[in-house]
């Protein structure tokens, strides 16, 4: 083989190792876009998860340790025993 055919079959492999680097990495984005849309549903479901958690959290609490409803407000009336 002289030079220049051997720089042209050089070239056609480089130039079809470049090709199917191509394409491998485009299947990568493409997995990995697939991957982020993912994550972010994933991600808006525990936000919303724990938004309502924590509404329960504060409605318990206020359930817990608010105003009891038979606490009664001392009357002037009545003396107290302490």
């Amino acid at each position: 083989m002289n030079n220049s055919t051997k720089s042209t079959v050089e070239s056609m492999t480089i130039s079809a190792e470049l090709a199917s680097t191509i394409a491998e990495l485009k299947a990568s984005i493409a997995s990995l876009n697939a991957l982020v849309e993912s994550l972010k549903s994933d991600n808006e479901y525990l936000k919303n998860n724990n938004d309502l958690l924590r509404e329960e959290n504060a409605y318990l609490k206020r359930k817990l340790f608010g105003v009891k409803s038979e606490k009664m407000p001392c009357s002037v009336e009545q003396l107290s025993l302490f």
